[in-house]
């Protein structure tokens, strides 16, 4: 968020399809990451006030039934901003290498190749790292393709 504050960027100069597409990804970007956070952030407190002992009196299947029941969906859909916000992030710094160094094409695809190349190496660092789980975390792959019991 900081990037969109301190920037400096001449809107006279730039594209307005391209900077319309920044500053599109950029709000998605934020907003996805936000999202996430605040989501997991509501979780841990309903987690932490969560009583284990009155529970199995309750119901007698413990945590993985208030786990289902209350906590997975929400999960589900922070974890879904978080990895779409990931890619979101890195088309935003790609992109703002062209509405920040327009006239310089180099600079700007400098910029754009970092991004890209970072998030290429998160990609396959993930599928390598995790393997059938981290192709289900990736975008557009669905979430819970593996079975977690």
């Amino acid at each position: 968020m900081v990037v969109l504050v301190e920037t400096q960027i001449n809107v006279g100069s730039i594209d307005p399809f391209l900077l319309g597409t920044w500053a599109t990804i950029s709000a998605l970007a934020i907003a996805m990451m936000l999202t996430s956070t605040l989501v997991c952030s509501f979780l841990l407190v309903i987690i932490l006030e969560y009583d284990e002992k009155q529970s199995l009196i309750d119901s007698k299947h413990g945590f993985g039934d208030f786990w289902v029941r209350r906590c997975e969906r929400d999960w589900e859909f922070a974890f879904a901003c978080f990895t779409w916000g990931i890619p979101m992030f890195f088309l935003s710094l790609g992109l703002l290498g062209f509405v920040r160094f327009y006239p310089d094409m180099f600079a700007a695809a400098s910029v754009a190749s970092v991004a890209g190349l970072t998030l290429m190496y998160f990609a396959v660092y993930i599928l390598s790292s995790y393997g059938s789980i981290g192709s289900s975390i990736l975008p557009g792959s669905g979430l819970c393709s593996c079975d977690s019991g």
